[in-house]
């Protein structure tokens, strides 16, 4: 991803992501030690399980967009024939 696009070019250019990344997150020792840090990791990792879930979900779809229409222009193309 680092080496897609150019942003001397167009610096407000988007492209399209094929998957998430992860999250870093820096506490105080003592907050570790608490234990309060341990139950909103295990928040963080529920809401980052349920996009990667969604976003698997959504790429899923697109693939069978494209291979329906890939499939239809193929029908065509034995039609014309």
């Amino acid at each position: 991803m680092a080496k897609m696009g150019d942003w001397r070019q167009n610096k407000d250019e988007e492209i399209q992501l094929d998957g998430i990344g992860g999250v870093n997150i820096v506490v105080k020792a003592d907050v570790h030690r608490s234990g309060i840090f341990k139950s909103i990791v295990v928040k963080v990792k529920e809401i980052l399980t349920r996009n990667q879930e969604l976003i698997s979900l959504a790429m899923h779809s697109k693939i069978k967009q494209r291979l329906k229409a890939s499939q239809r222009w193929r029908r065509e193309l034995v039609t014309r024939s």
